[in-house]
């Protein structure tokens, strides 16, 4: 069995992929998928580079190869419905809310 990442609590190794630890039971660490900083359990950003975490991975994944990435066509759409902002202003919050769904709908 390969064990490429060593629990820090207590010290016996796991599998790549594994969460946690096969010996502990304690969670294993999460690595910045930017930067390799270790993150806390609860942390939302990399504490080292400001990375968001859901763009982490596990200390022992390996990092993708270039040849995986993958580019792919958005199509984005803005419209500005003119004279909303005043209309808004106007009006009842509830009425303005009611007028533009009713919009929204027929779109």
């Amino acid at each position: 069995m390969k064990t490429a990442v060593d629990c820090g609590q207590c010290g016996t190794g796991n599998r790549d992929g594994a969460r946690f630890c096969r010996g502990c039971g304690q969670a294993l660490a999460r690595r910045c998928a930017s930067c390799g900083a270790e993150l806390i359990p609860d942390s939302q950003f990399c504490d080292g580079c400001g990375t968001p975490v859901d763009a982490t991975m596990p200390s022992d994944a390996s990092t993708p190869e270039a040849g995986t990435a993958v580019r792919k066509t958005v199509t984005v759409l803005f419209a500005d419905l003119g004279g909303s902002t005043g209309f808004g202003e106007r009006t009842d919050a509830e009425v303005s809310r009611q007028v533009l769904a009713q919009y929204h709908a027929l779109l």
